[in-house]
């Protein structure tokens, strides 16, 4: 399938609408069509909805949309309220919702929505095939660049059997002048062959550039066989063929181990913790990856993926290898399990469940810091499965984080809470304009996932055929995640907010919008004080030698206690609590990462904490 790229800004037209009529005793059903040229992105909008009338209805009367073919149920609606006549809108599914000019022929772009039958009572219509052939006035125009992209394994400066295709979303970049300006995107290679496709746009073209720019990759680059960049202007014989880029990898190793949740825990709910493993060099690795488990949640063997090549108490092991970057199995070659876990019931909201992930480190790596990862949910309950989180957190509503802030991370949680399986995911995510695009690097995901930007910051996740399974038929399989990193600017002002919002979109249903996750960059003159509860707060937290527990109206004649707990659940201390402000001595304990776990007046409460 080739890739676009859409570049310019130009206004929307008018809008465009259409539509059909079909009629069968007291079915009247107007198929209509709305949609608009834009632009900017250099497409029609479209969007086709049926408009159903029922005369003659009553309470609980019922609309059946059906498969012609298998005459299999789609959906059905229900007359809840006695409407008479009922008038009811339905989309029309299959439809695409933007086509581009380039697929415009004899300058027209075509719409359609596959074949529905409506059924009410005896009355049947029983093949509606809704198609709409829209003109299109004004489109851009296009010229192709093409080429191949590849490592040039014996540097003869030709592609040939011996050499590897870059088989998965592989960036390359282009830059295009327009009136002085400049406007970036990204296409990417053909899964399977390395070839590639861009679309420019002709129509106002001054000039512009094609590059090789892959952060994904960092340890691949072209080679002297090939120029870094590939110039073209307005005067250029489109379409501009053979703009190869012949690569080469460094012998550079870097393994990255990660592990993600799909979904918030809560008590005596299974959910689905996934660790992984990847290369992120060129050359194969092979190893073990390792994940301590928190000691209150069971493990079940037979609804999980991958099983570990051993286990042992709560530390599962995996053995891994030979595997490497360049791959045709997705976004990078990896391990990936996908863990069965049972919070016990016994834990309760606001208690946190922690797990660790680790991978030995080959002689060669680079960069032994991403060679572990810990991780640690909070216990919750009753909670909006789609939601976006951020970490570093921050303090406070604002998210205060301090200036020295390189990078963020984003986890984007979704749900399938309908009646039926999702055959399709995608998550739509624009960054702040004080994130850097070219920075992004994807840790995590629950199901095969493509990558692909859209627009400038904006990058979409897609799911396609993830077959996600409803809440209703398979509670811990109806939830998936991506997470993300990406760097922010240097030297960002005090008072400056990053904001991050997510539309996920299930099939053709219309998006979710997430949370939107917020950060301040400020100073945090306070030094993170964490509020537990009411009556309890934390502070420093990360702290370096002493830790400070505040505690409102404490009842001295009643005994209240804190354990201090590794990511492995092991107890590393206790001490009594005292006073309403009592210390705590760290320097006994290793950097990293701690469970806080306070018992005060019967009142058990569990905290993050960072030794640093």
């Amino acid at each position: 399938m080739k890739k676009k790229l859409l570049l310019f800004v130009f206004l929307l037209t008018a809008q465009i609408g259409f539509s059909q009529v079909y009629q069968q005793g007291d079915i009247f059903v107007n198929t209509n069509f709305f949609g608009a040229h834009d632009s900017t992105l250099c497409g029609t909008n479209g969007n086709i909805m049926y408009n159903i009338t029922i005369s003659n209805s009553f309470i609980g009367d019922t609309l059946l949309v059906k498969d012609p073919g298998s005459n299999s149920l789609i959906m059905m609606e229900v007359n809840n309220t006695g409407m008479n006549p009922w008038n009811l809108n339905i989309p029309g599914f299959g439809s695409a919702p933007f086509v581009p000019d380039y697929q415009a022929n004899n300058g027209s772009v075509d719409f359609f929505a596959i074949p529905m039958k409506f059924k009410n009572g005896t009355d049947s219509i029983d093949n509606i095939f809704s198609f709409f052939q829209v003109p299109v006035t004004n489109p851009c125009s296009y010229g192709g660049l093409t080429g191949r992209v590849y490592v040039d394994n014996n540097s003869d400066c030709i592609y040939n059997s011996g050499d590897g295709n870059l088989q998965s979303f592989y960036d390359l970049l282009v830059s295009a002048n327009y009136n002085g300006n400049f406007f970036d995107n990204h296409s990417y290679t053909v899964l399977g062959s390395g070839n590639y496709d861009i679309q420019v746009q002709t129509s106002y073209l001054n000039s512009g550039q094609l590059t090789y720019a892959n952060p994904m990759l960092p340890f691949a680059y072209p080679n002297s066989c090939t120029p870094g960049i590939y110039n073209f202007d307005v005067n250029s014989a489109f379409p501009l063929s053979n703009l190869d880029f012949a690569l080469q990898c460094t012998s550079n190793i870097d393994v990255a181990a990660y592990a993600g949740a799909a979904g918030p825990v809560r008590p005596g709910i299974p959910f689905m913790l996934y660790p992984h493993v990847s290369n992120l060099g060129c050359d194969t690795v092979s190893g073990s990856l390792q994940l301590i488990l928190d000691n209150r949640v069971t493990y079940n063997a037979s609804l999980s993926t991958l099983p570990p090549t051993s286990i042992n108490g709560d530390t599962l092991t995996w053995n891994y290898g030979p595997i490497s970057n360049l791959s045709n199995n997705g976004f990078w070659n990896s391990l990936t399990a996908g863990l069965h876990l049972t919070p016990d019931t016994t834990v309760n909201i606001g208690d946190t469940l922690c797990f660790s992930v680790s991978t030995n480190v080959p002689g060669a790596d680079i960069n032994a810091s991403n060679n572990q990862y810990a991780v640690c949910y909070p216990v919750v309950n009753s909670y909006d499965p789609n939601i976006k989180e951020v970490m570093p957190k921050g303090v406070g509503a604002t998210g205060v984080i301090p200036p020295s802030t390189g990078e963020l991370t984003y986890t984007v949680h979704f749900q399938n809470t309908g009646n039926a399986s999702a055959i399709n995911v995608y998550i739509i995510d624009t960054l702040d304009v004080n994130v850097i695009p070219e920075s992004i690097e994807i840790l995590g995901r629950s199901h095969t996932m493509t990558p692909q930007w859209l627009a400038p910051g904006v990058l979409k996740f897609n799911f396609n055929n993830i077959n996600l399974a409803d809440s209703f038929s398979n509670e811990p399989a109806s939830h998936g995640f991506v997470t993300f990193k990406a760097k922010l600017e240097s030297n960002l002002n005090l008072g400056t907010v990053i904001e991050n919002t997510a539309y996920i979109y299930f099939d053709f249903n219309a998006p979710i919008i997430t949370n939107t996750a917020i950060n301040t960059i400020d100073l945090l003159t306070t030094i993170s004080v964490q509020t537990v509860n009411a009556n309890l707060s934390v502070y420093p937290n990360p702290a370096k030698e002493e830790l400070f527990i505040s505690i409102n109206n404490l009842n001295s004649s009643t005994t209240s206690y804190l354990e201090i707990y590794n990511i492995a659940g092991q107890k590393m201390m206790d001490q009594s609590i005292t006073q309403q402000a009592t210390k705590v001595d760290l320097s006994s304990l290793s950097k990293g990462l701690y469970l806080l776990k306070t018992n005060v007046e019967g009142a058990v409460s569990t905290v993050k904490i960072v030794k640093e």
